[in-house]
């Protein structure tokens, strides 16, 4: 003998809704969702991206031969543009020349950390390297003069000499 039950039309209705949207959720997680990038290749050569730390930061910038104050000048929020205007797209062309690319963070919200540099060449004026952070990894940055009229540049200084670099590892 079997026993039967009539399921409602509205009853099925609902249930393959939520098995749809069940469904989109693990694709969207599975699918969809960027691998972070945790490396990247400048002239110099791979590099790591981690910065989850103030010491994981200056250890990014160390190995580029830069040294820094042992605090970050500066730490603030900032979202990249959905949609990059002329001022982002000449930023992001110095990011794709270091190996990275804002365009795959458009919209999202990340941190800007700041150190003030101790050993560029031209220590007549402040220079800055500015770290942009998502998740604990480096995704954008520059070196930059805070002189009116400065320059920026991206994390290698062309002409940055084997000399100075060594006396950042010491």
């Amino acid at each position: 003998m079997f026993i039967t039950k009539k399921i409602s039309k509205r009853a099925t209705i609902a249930f393959l809704c939520v098995a749809a949207a069940v469904v989109f959720i693990i694709f969207r997680l599975c699918v969809c969702s960027q691998p972070e990038q945790t490396s990247a290749v400048s002239s110099l050569g791979a590099y790591d991206l981690s910065a989850g730390s103030t010491a994981k930061q200056i250890e990014f910038l160390n190995q580029f031969g830069w040294q820094t104050e042992k605090k970050p000048i500066e730490t603030t929020t900032v979202k990249i543009p959905q949609v990059f205007g002329d001022v982002y797209e000449r930023y992001n062309k110095i990011q794709l020349e270091q190996g990275l690319d804002l365009h795959d963070y458009e919209g999202e919200q990340c941190k800007r950390v700041s150190y003030r540099i101790t050993n560029y060449p031209d220590t007549r004026q402040q220079v800055n390297a500015n770290l942009l952070i998502y998740n604990g990894n480096v995704i954008g940055g520059d070196i930059s003069s805070t002189r009116l009229g400065g320059f920026m540049h991206g994390f290698v200084l062309d002409g940055f000499t084997k000399e100075v670099k060594n006396d950042a590892a010491a």
